[in-house]
């Protein structure tokens, strides 16, 4: 036999054996005893079950975007409502209808997970990132990305960014779109 299974076999060997012998008992020690108590039952109301998941608060927003596809512009106007769980976590979705300037109208939804990070305390300046996917009917579904600023008074920002839209993953000839946004949100933040 050769090196390599000789010392495989000495080892697969010395590993179960090791299994089989309680620690200690080669060197002559007893097992002690560890009587444990049953488990407690601690009972719990559903409402008192942890959820990392607890709505914190709500915004709402109105926007304006502009873009191009196929080398004609058009323009968006969207409402959405942003559930935070965290200060730095919002779930987004907006309904939004595109407006061609060939007379053309489409209606679509956006849904999103938009991650927020403030820049010094009570600034209310923040800066935010998000990916998503877009249902577009006739205009192209497809993922996105999105990124921007806030600016925070009160109850009340003002916010913009730049959207990509990835249509070209999901329609054969579609072409990504670029927009740029402006919104304006109200409500409570967490």
């Amino acid at each position: 036999m050769n090196n390599l299974k000789v010392t495989t076999y000495l080892a697969a060997f010395t590993l179960a054996l090791s299994a089989l012998i309680p620690s200690g008992a080669l060197a002559g020690e007893r097992r002690k005893v560890i009587k444990r108590k049953p488990a407690q039952v601690i009972k719990m109301k559903p409402s008192e079950y942890p959820n990392p998941f607890v709505v914190k608060g709500w915004t709402f927003d109105a926007g304006l975007s502009r873009g191009q596809r196929q080398r004609a512009d058009y323009y968006e106007y969207s409402v959405g409502a942003n559930a935070y769980f965290y200060d730095w976590l919002a779930w987004r979705n907006v309904i939004y209808m595109r407006d061609n300037l060939d007379g053309t109208k489409n209606l679509g939804w956006d849904m999103s997970e938009r991650f927020n990070y403030e820049l010094g305390q009570d600034s209310g300046l923040s800066i935010f990132g998000a990916p998503g996917f877009r249902w577009g009917g006739s205009a192209g579904n497809g993922p996105f990305v999105e990124a921007g600023a806030t600016f925070q008074i009160g109850r009340v920002a003002v916010g913009g960014g730049v959207r990509e839209l990835f249509t070209s993953w999901t329609r054969t000839g579609a072409g990504n779109e670029t927009q740029v946004f402006i919104n304006l949100f109200a409500g409570g933040w967490p």
